[in-house]
């Protein structure tokens, strides 16, 4: 039996001035987000105090998130708004099959965020119990988790997936999205239990480090600054915790049926919210609690004093 195909023309946007004004919201906390992300990912890069591998961990994560934001406009956002579909309809035409290849990109993305969120864990715990590891030793970590990293995101889609869940293309002229409903059922379940797992994985990670700051504490072996980067690490882990549990909800529903009718009609834009909470995130958390960060952004002022540097990021 083939599969079933349904195929929706993308160019009747509904006028729902409750979607569209959420989705000018977006855009609007959005673009001077990508601006500060792309600012610290440059000043880590070049800043005197950023030299250690916490901060090159940073980097990559903020790399990946403005490319995974980036990409959420392609698929989800602009199509929410009239504005947006001509300019879809005009790339479809002169870069046929980008459209689609963004789509897979979507789930690529939820695994590379995953493992930087974990490694940026597991880096802190590491650090807080064996100190004496080498900048080198994590050069090579980094090195080897960002080759593994960008190959374990493509394996879900050629070993599970088997093919695209959804196309865009261009038929009879009009801009269409093609979805292949037997398809698109099984990966939002493989999809789910990735989450679902990941969601305990990080759960533990955050939990676990935040156990190890308070017992190293107690024992008076944890200084300041490791202090902070590990909280940093941790908050943001539980961050991520938020998009995941929407992604687990969200499959559960299509069995139970659950959610209102209102979340229902705008899932696409709660989750485009949940989304930005993980990708938008890290330079605000940065901001609040790294130590280095706030030292130069807000304690500029406040005179000279000594500083005793210890390289344990």
């Amino acid at each position: 039996m083939s599969d079933s195909i349904t195929i929706t023309s993308m160019e009747n946007v509904s006028l729902d001035v409750w979607t569209i004004g959420l989705t000018y919201f977006q855009a609007f906390y959005g673009i001077p987000s990508i601006f500060l992300m792309l600012f610290f990912f440059f000043f880590f890069a070049f800043g005197k105090r950023y030299i250690g591998p916490f901060y090159r961990i940073v980097q990559l994560d903020l790399l990946v998130n403005i490319l995974c934001y980036l990409n959420t406009w392609l698929i989800m956002r602009l199509e929410k708004i009239p504005i947006g579909i001509p300019f879809l309809k005009v790339l479809e035409h002169y870069l046929p099959g980008l459209q689609t290849f963004s789509r897979f990109l979507a789930n690529y993305f939820m695994h590379f965020q995953f493992l930087t969120a974990a490694f940026m864990s597991v880096h802190r715990i590491i650090m807080m119990k064996k100190r004496n590891t080498t900048k080198l030793f994590w050069r090579k970590m980094l090195v080897g988790f960002t080759f593994f990293a960008v190959i374990y995101g493509i394996l879900p889609n050629l070993v599970l997936y088997h093919g695209f869940v959804t196309k865009i293309e261009l038929v009879g002229g009009t801009l269409s999205r093609i979805k292949n409903d037997a398809l698109f059922k099984k990966g939002a379940n493989i999809t789910a239990v990735f989450a679902f797992f990941y969601f305990l994985i990080l759960a533990f990670l955050g939990s676990y480090s935040i156990f190890t700051v308070r017992k190293l504490k107690k024992m008076n072996a944890v200084v300041s600054i490791t202090k902070t980067l590990t909280k940093v690490a941790y908050t943001y882990c539980f961050l991520y915790v938020g998009i995941l549990s929407w992604t687990v909800f969200t499959a559960i529903d299509s069995y139970v049926d659950w959610f209102p009718k209102i979340i229902k009609e705008n899932n696409t834009v709660i989750l485009g919210f949940f989304s930005d909470l993980m990708t938008l995130s890290l330079p605000y958390i940065l901001l609040r609690l790294d130590g280095n960060v706030k030292r130069d952004f807000f304690n500029k002022s406040n005179g000279i004093k000594k500083v005793i540097v210890i390289d344990i990021s």
